[in-house]
């Protein structure tokens, strides 16, 4: 689960149950709405085998996201999208904080661009 907070105060949560991705209100002041796509009720967003597309604009993209999940995948065994945005979920800068029950526990490799270079099989190939 993560908690979504604004202004110090948790909003809301957000949680996966099998192929249901929730987002779940707990403060129901219109401002504390998460965004214009989302606003504040009492009702749970429910997104059926779909990443919901507010937080999934926080995702890295592309050779990032592979290398998350190249790197994740050693340790977790399946990855998905809820895996990656909880452990980075804490280091996202907005208007929102995140927190993840997930960071407690995970001691999240540093990495060094020139050492994935070094070791990318696509460009040993090209130098």
């Amino acid at each position: 689960m993560i908690d979504i907070t604004h202004n110090e105060k948790k909003v809301a949560s957000f949680l996966k149950d099998n192929h249901n991705y929730i987002i779940d209100y707990k403060n129901f002041e219109l401002q504390n709405s998460l965004s214009l796509s989302l606003p504040n009720t009492q009702k749970i967003y429910l997104y059926e085998y779909k990443f919901p597309p507010f937080l999934e604009s926080f995702l890295p993209e592309g050779y990032l996201y592979e290398i998350f999940k190249n790197l994740l995948s050693k340790e977790y065994g399946k990855v998905d999208d809820f895996l990656i945005f909880s452990l980075l979920s804490t280091n996202i800068q907005s208007r929102l904080k995140f927190q993840s029950d997930l960071q407690t526990s995970v001691d999240f490799p540093t990495l060094n661009i020139e050492e994935i270079l070094n070791n990318d099989s696509t460009f040993a190939h090209k130098t």
